[in-house]
């Protein structure tokens, strides 16, 4: 096979032209629904003390509390935990704007905010290869939905700290996307530099990148390749100067075969969340925050069977001929899939929940890809319509779609540590208090989530004095 036959196939099954659509005032005004309800759907996902009345994790401790306590611009080119958070730093600058009492609601609307775009992005962009509007929500709903349904990625929900690993996803859709307009492709572009500035992951998707700019070599290719190896690069410059580094409970452990076997044993819990793979854990505390930590016990061996039933009856659908699987891009989705959850598996050397949300996002793209519904022929002295699919061809997508949203019912919210986290207004009182009772305090410091978790705020902020 030589070079051309494979930048064909390439720009065929992968880097797709999509069609030029134009942006009318019915699309927008949908676009912006869309958008609203997967705000919505985002902060009701969050029980107990709820999403917007809660601050949790970096989002205080390091976020909030440099934009307080640190003015100017300074705090949002500081690195954290070994690369740059542009993206989640100009947020909290954005809150702090606000008063003391508002940031809890203001940094969750932005996060909640910016997973629905990146959902109503992926709709779009996977428009070149699905045509059906099904297949398309499937692929990107789940962005907003699964996201905070799933029990392994809940400390996702909301979370500006953590929404990287629904951009990572987002990302993927940005590289192999390739816009008619001017407008999508700025989209993509913006993208892909906002992940990029904002998680060192970025860099695991400059591989496929770099196919699409031998594949097709544009500007626009340019651009985001470019975009990712600068920001890989500013990143490995801040650590081997020691700007910044690795926080110091990673401990890498670069095992190929074990990070393989650590995907498998995900795969119940990426596919099913999980409600069914703890059933027995305590639905009002502890127990079920142990279980979001990683202290949780193994899934049930039925669990564990439904699973690979899944991914065995899509694999059999496909190579069945019963569709019309796109079989570059679900290759490549599951291949990313591994390759993802494996990388940050191995450079972190430990499990955590957060690993599981572009892979499993990336697990719903493959499956949809390989049971894409198989146009029908066009009759003698017709064209075939793109709209025209056989009914039977449709059902196995439908029965994905219908698998999916019951496990985005049933899992549609869970507690974990923000659930359980003291309120906001609280937090802000206890600092009213202290400040007002200690006249020369200049701060104090709050939990937010955890002994672990904090916030400073500066007694100016919430006195008179």
């Amino acid at each position: 096979m030589g070079a051309a036959s494979i930048i064909g196939r390439l720009n065929s099954g992968l880097f797709v032209q999509a069609q030029a659509v134009p942006v009318t005032a019915v699309r927008l005004i949908v676009g912006v629904l869309a958008v609203m309800c997967g705000l919505a759907a985002s902060l009701l996902r969050t029980g107990g003390s709820g999403a917007l009345r809660t601050v949790t994790f970096e989002d205080g401790t390091n976020f909030l509390t440099d934009a307080w306590n640190h003015p100017g611009i300074w705090p949002i080119f500081r690195p954290l935990n070994g690369y740059y958070v542009v993206g989640p730093r100009l947020a909290a600058w954005f809150a702090v704007l606000f008063p003391v009492r508002l940031a809890a609601a203001v940094l969750t609307i932005e996060a909640a905010l910016g997973a629905a775009l990146l959902a109503l992005a992926v709709y779009v962009a996977s428009g070149a290869h699905f045509r059906s509007p099904l297949l398309r929500l499937l692929v990107s709903a789940p962005i907003v939905v699964m996201a905070g349904a799933q029990g392994p990625s809940t400390s996702v929900n909301n979370n500006i700290a953590t929404i990287q690993f629904l951009a990572l996803y987002a990302l993927f859709w940005m590289v192999i996307w390739v816009p008619a307009s001017r407008t999508g492709r700025g989209v993509a572009v913006l993208v892909t530099i906002a992940t990029a500035v904002s998680t060192l992951l970025s860099v695991l998707l400059l591989p496929l990148a770099l196919v699409r700019l031998a594949a097709r070599r544009e500007r626009h290719s340019l651009v985001l390749a470019g975009a990712l190896a600068l920001a890989a690069l500013a990143n490995v410059i801040a650590i081997a100067r020691h700007v910044t580094a690795r926080p110091p409970q990673s401990a890498p452990h670069y095992n190929v075969i074990w990070a393989l076997v650590q995907y498998a044993e995900a795969l119940p819990r990426m596919i099913f969340g999980n409600a069914w793979n703890y059933p027995d854990l305590n639905h009002l505390g502890t127990l079920r925050v142990r279980a979001m930590m990683g202290a949780a016990p193994h899934t049930p061996l039925w669990l564990d069977a439904a699973a690979l039933v899944v991914i065995g009856v899509v694999a059999l659908i496909a190579i069945s001929g019963l569709t019309g699987p796109a079989w570059l891009l679900g290759g490549v989705a599951a291949a990313f899939s591994v390759f993802l959850f494996a990388a940050c598996l191995m450079s972190f050397g430990s499990p955590e929940p957060r690993y599981l949300v572009a892979p499993a996002l990336l697990l719903i793209t493959a499956m949809a890809a390989l049971l894409r519904p198989r146009q029908a022929q066009a009759q003698p002295g017709q064209e075939a319509s793109p709209s025209s699919l056989r009914t039977w061809a449709q059902a196995p997508v439908l029965a994905l779609a219908v698998l999916v949203a019951v496990v985005c019912a049933v899992n549609f919210r869970d507690l974990d540590l923000r659930a359980l986290s003291p309120t906001w207004a609280s937090n802000v009182a206890a600092v009213e208090r202290y400040c007002t009772s200690h006249p020369s305090a200049a701060h104090y410091t709050v939990f937010i989530t955890s002994p672990h978790w904090y916030a400073t705020v500066p007694c100016g902020l919430v006195s008179s004095r």
